[in-house]
């Protein structure tokens, strides 16, 4: 995925779904109707999730 911000859409738990790429991390940022969630992972931890996703 390339740098920047990218929506990655509606989920039935979340309105809307960012993500936040950046060279050394990755925040992941769900909207809510409880309010806003956020995580943010390395670049080493978002390799290692691809890979099980995969």
């Amino acid at each position: 995925m390339k740098l920047g911000t990218h929506n990655l859409g509606t989920s039935p738990l979340a309105r809307t779904t960012m993500v936040k790429v950046e060279e050394h991390q990755l925040t992941l940022t769900a909207f809510t109707p409880s309010g806003m969630k956020s995580v943010t992972i390395s670049a080493e931890q978002a390799e290692l999730l691809k890979d099980v996703l995969s």
